[in-house]
């Protein structure tokens, strides 16, 4: 059901992240239940989701890097979230040590270093 909902979505990204997302859940109450045949197999799925939304995004970055780091942070209306929130709130790192999610955390941080610059950074460059 969840490979029929991921290829009828238009957005790959982030209704793979959902979809590892709810396995990931699934599969800790299944744990917690002592059915480790079905926890097993939900894991799997879920890491199948993750590397699947990898994959869209290494296919993205590769063709296009600033939409690919646009995507990242644009809201998508049926999961009310970015790609980079579901990850980060899902603990789905895999995803998040991504090339493209680091690029944009990278991004995300320096951009807000630089917007405030400490009194004693030019004095520091003096010196050096």
């Amino acid at each position: 059901m969840a490979i029929t909902f991921w290829k009828r979505d238009t957005d790959h990204t982030c209704s793979a992240l959902f979809a590892s997302a709810v396995l990931k859940e699934l599969a800790e109450r299944a744990h917690f239940s002592n059915l480790m045949d079905l926890t097993a197999s939900l894991n799997e799925n879920a890491r199948f989701f993750e590397d699947q939304a990898c994959a869209v995004i290494t296919e993205l970055y590769n063709i296009d890097r600033e939409k690919a780091l646009t995507i990242l942070v644009t809201k998508v209306n049926r999961y009310n979230s970015t790609p980079l929130e579901i990850a980060y709130s899902q603990k789905l790192t895999k995803f998040m040590a991504h090339t493209a999610c680091q690029a944009k955390l990278n991004s995300i941080w320096y951009g807000d270093i630089a917007l405030y610059t400490p009194p004693w950074r030019d004095h520091m460059l003096e010196i050096h």
